[in-house]
């Protein structure tokens, strides 16, 4: 499949625009749902200064009202705490049909398919990564059960974003859209005939606490003998 040039991705941009400008709210019908990975499976409220988490990240939706547009990403972090690494997208979503071998047909178009950059939004979102951006023609009824992951499977990740962490505190990721309308590359969806709306979001909170010292490992190896003894 053809990437768009800058062009077009350009009026992607501007139809997301017009759409935030222009459209009333409707009910939702996209759901995001995300899995963390973090380094050595550590929990998300136990992390240490130089563990990676990992977001792998999926689309569905409920058929109705249909979608003609998404712009997602995962959002609302402090980028002092939590430093984007990495992170790669499919190339659409929301198929109406898939075939092994030959691929996902009648979807929406991802104009971020690939690798995937940061972003710093002069909205009150701030950094941001945008891993979907696309609009259809058509409106899309697809639930996204059909549709590929990174590795061509329907059981992989759509899109998979890794955060660094950089300094203790707490930050939390979003993950999907908001109505804000000036949010960098536009983060919404619509609906059928345009109307604007908020996906369902997931949201991982991310602590990252002090590596035990020296002193707190000793002690806690004494105790351990000393719980040995008691049993013997």
């Amino acid at each position: 499949m053809l990437r768009p040039t800058a062009p077009a991705r350009g009026l992607v941009h501007l139809a997301l625009v017009l759409i935030c400008l222009g459209a009333s709210t409707a009910g939702a019908s996209v759901t995001f749902t995300a899995v963390a990975h973090t380094t050595g499976d550590r929990p998300l409220d136990s992390l240490l200064v130089g563990d990676e988490v990992t977001l792998d990240i999926r689309i569905s939706s409920t058929g109705a009202p249909a979608v003609v547009a998404v712009a997602a990403g995962v959002f609302g972090y402090d980028p002092d705490v939590a430093g984007f690494q990495s992170g790669n997208a499919v190339s659409g979503f929301l198929y109406d049909f898939c075939v092994p071998t030959l691929g996902c047909f009648a979807g929406i178009d991802n104009l971020l398919a690939g690798a995937l950059s940061e972003t710093n939004s002069p909205s009150s979102i701030g950094r941001s990564v945008t891993f979907a951006n696309g609009v259809s023609i058509t409106e899309r009824a697809a639930t996204g059960a059909l549709d590929f992951g990174l590795d061509g499977s329907v059981t992989d990740a759509q899109f998979r974003v890794t955060f660094r962490m950089l300094a203790l505190g707490s930050t939390t990721l979003t993950v999907g859209t908001t109505t804000e309308i000036n949010a960098g590359l536009g983060v919404v969806f619509a609906n059928t005939g345009g109307a604007l709306d908020q996906a369902t979001n997931a949201a991982f909170t991310l602590t990252v606490i002090p590596e035990p010292g020296p002193a707190l490992l000793l002690g806690l190896g004494l105790i351990g003998l000393a719980t040995l003894r008691r049993r013997a």
